[in-house]
């Protein structure tokens, strides 16, 4: 009779269905990260669910930290864009003395005029030199 009974109560075989109220006395919470509790939205007792959010905290010195790392943002994407150009007027005043050298050797263009772009080419790579990185393929080129 005890196996009847048993068998009335479940629907598969090793499978108990019941129903009834779970109670949960303590719960262990913890913030992701450090702060001061600014507000408190759920009490004691409230039913809560995953991704509730149960208290606001506020972080002193987090304002002034992104502040911080947006400045720097800033200033990095200011250098670049400063190498950049530097890079840009370096490669462009190397090809003005490449192209004029075949004009001064044949006399076409006036020497004073090949020396001022000398003057520009070597003044751009010292520029970029000047912006931290090295000129490598930017010398500027020898006098004749």
């Amino acid at each position: 009779m005890g196996c009847a009974a048993l068998a009335a109560c479940s629907g598969d075989a090793g499978t108990l269905a019941v129903s009834g109220t779970v109670e949960i006395r303590e719960v262990r919470i913890a913030p992701l990260s450090p702060g001061r509790l600014v507000r408190l939205l759920k009490d004691e007792g409230d039913t809560v669910h995953r991704g509730d959010t149960l208290a606001v905290l506020e972080q002193p010195g987090l304002d002034a930290l992104v502040a911080q790392q947006r400045a720097r943002s800033e200033a990095a994407t200011a250098r670049t864009a400063e190498i950049q150009a530097a890079e840009a007027d370096s490669q462009r005043a190397a090809r003005d003395v490449a192209r004029a050298r075949p004009l001064r050797e044949s006399g076409v263009l006036a020497p004073q005029q090949f020396e001022t772009l000398q003057s520009a080419a070597a003044a751009a790579a010292a520029r970029l030199q000047g912006c931290g990185r090295p000129c490598g393929s930017h010398k500027p080129p020898v006098r004749d």
